[in-house]
C-alpha cells in the first residue's frame, strides 16, 4: 500500500453526559491490515457527541455485504473503491442502497490509487457522502470528514423519525390529516432542501447544480435558447487558512457567497462547486452579458472588506452553451478559461 499520510492532530466532538457507554458501529472495508491497522489508531480517541467507535471489520466486498445485513444499525462504511474485484466498492455501494435499501447508513469512499475518482452521477446516485485518497487523510481531514458523515446520520434519522411519527398520527387522528399532511410536506420539503445545499455556507452543492445544469442545456437545445457558466474561485484562499486558521477561512466563504447572492438574478443558479471553488449558472444569458455581469461581480468582490481578513480577489472563468455541448464539454470549457484567468494573474474575467 501507498504511504500514509495521517497525522495526529485530535479533532473531538465535546462528550455529553450520559453517553459514555454508547457506541457508534464504523465498517471499515477495505483488503489491506494496514489500512484497518491505521484507521484505528486514528480514531482511537475519537468522539462523536461524547460516545465511542466500534469498528467492524471487512476484508472484502462480501464481507462487507455480510456485515451491512449483520448490522443494519452501522452509521458509517469507509469504503476502499477496489478491493477482490476493481469496482468491487461501488457494488457494496449499490447493494447499500438498492438491496438493503438502507437509505441512513453514511458513505465515504476510499481509493490507494491517486488520480482516480468514481463518476459524479455514481456519487449522486448512491448518495457518496465522501471521497478521499488514502494518502491525503491527514488526521484532521479524516475526522472532519467523518465529523461531517455522522451529522448527517444523525440528521437523516431525526428528520425520519419525525417523519414517522407524524405519518402514524395522521393515520390515528383523523380530524388532523389535512394539518399532519402540511406538516409532513413541510418536513419533506425540508429534507430536500437540506440535500441540495453546502452546509457551510447555504449556496447549492455539486450534486444539485450539476442536476439543473443538465435541465437547463436540454430546454436552450430544445427551444433554442441562450445560456452562460461562470466558474469562479477565490485567489489564494489557501494563504488565508493557512494564516488566520480555517474558522476564519470558513467565514470567507459565508460571506463570499451572501456577497454573491446579493447581485445576481434570482434565476441565476449559484453552487459550491468544491472547496474555494463555486459556478454559477445564467439563464438567458450571451456571453457578452455575462462578462459584464462578471466583472462586475469581480469589482465588487475586490472593493469589499471581509470581516475577519479585509480584502480578496476573485478569478473568474466564463463561456456559453455551444449547440453540441453536453455537460463535460461545457465544464472544460469554463474550467479552462478560469485556469487561464489564474495563469494570467488572478482577479481578473477571461472568456471562452
Amino acid at each position: 500500500m501507498s504511504k500514509l499520510a495521517f497525522k495526529q492532530s485530535g479533532i473531538s466532538e465535546k462528550p455529553q453526559p450520559g453517553d459514555a457507554n454508547d457506541r457508534i458501529k464504523i465498517i471499515i472495508a477495505d483488503d489491506e491490515q494496514e489500512v484497518h491497522t491505521v484507521t484505528r489508531f486514528v480514531l482511537k480517541d475519537y468522539l462523536y457527541q461524547g460516545k465511542k467507535l466500534e469498528f467492524l471489520s471487512a476484508y472484502s466486498g462480501e464481507e462487507a455485504k455480510q456485515l451491512l445485513k449483520d448490522h443494519p444499525d452501522a452509521s458509517l462504511i469507509l469504503l476502499d473503491i477496489v478491493m477482490e474485484k476493481d469496482d468491487a466498492g461501488l457494488d457494496v455501494a449499490e447493494f447499500i442502497r438498492e438491496n438493503l435499501h438502507n437509505k441512513f447508513i453514511r458513505i465515504i469512499l476510499r481509493t490507494g490509487q491517486p488520480g482516480t475518482a468514481p463518476e459524479e452521477e455514481v456519487i449522486a446516485k448512491y448518495d457518496v457522502n465522501d471521497y478521499k485518497e488514502k494518502t491525503e487523510l491527514t488526521s484532521r481531514k479524516f475526522k472532519t470528514a467523518m465529523t461531517m458523515a455522522l451529522r448527517s446520520y444523525a440528521d437523516i434519522l431525526t428528520i425520519d423519525a419525525f417523519r414517522m411519527v407524524l405519518e402514524q398520527e395522521v393515520l390515528a387522528r383523523t380530524a388532523e390529516l389535512q394539518q399532519k399532511n402540511l406538516e409532513l410536506e413541510r418536513l419533506n420539503k425540508e429534507l430536500e432542501y437540506h440535500a441540495s445545499r453546502d452546509a457551510l455556507t447555504g449556496a447549492h452543492n455539486r450534486m444539485k447544480f450539476d442536476s439543473v445544469l443538465e435541465a437547463e442545456i436540454n430546454r436552450c437545445g430544445r427551444y433554442d435558447r441562450a445560456m452562460a457558466l461562470a466558474m469562479l474561485d477565490i485567489d489564494y484562499f489557501k494563504a488565508i487558512n493557512d494564516r488566520h486558521g480555517h474558522a476564519a477561512g470558513d467565514s470567507v466563504l459565508r460571506e463570499f457567497v451572501a456577497l454573491i447572492t446579493a447581485h445576481i438574478r434570482e434565476c441565476d443558479v449559484f453552487a459550491r462547486w468544491g472547496g474555494e471553488e463555486f459556478m454559477i449558472l445564467f439563464p438567458e444569458a450571451t456571453l457578452e452579458e455575462t462578462r459584464v455581469v462578471t466583472e462586475k461581480l469581480r469589482e465588487k468582490i475586490e472593493s469589499h472588506t471581509f470581516e475577519t481578513i479585509g480584502n480578496i480577489t476573485c478569478s473568474f472563468g466564463v463561456t456559453q452553451l455551444l449547440r453540441d455541448d453536453g455537460i463535460q464539454s461545457l465544464n472544460k470549457r469554463v474550467d479552462d478559461a478560469l485556469y487561464e484567468a489564474k495563469r494570467d494573474g488572478r482577479n481578473k474575467v477571461i472568456c471562452k
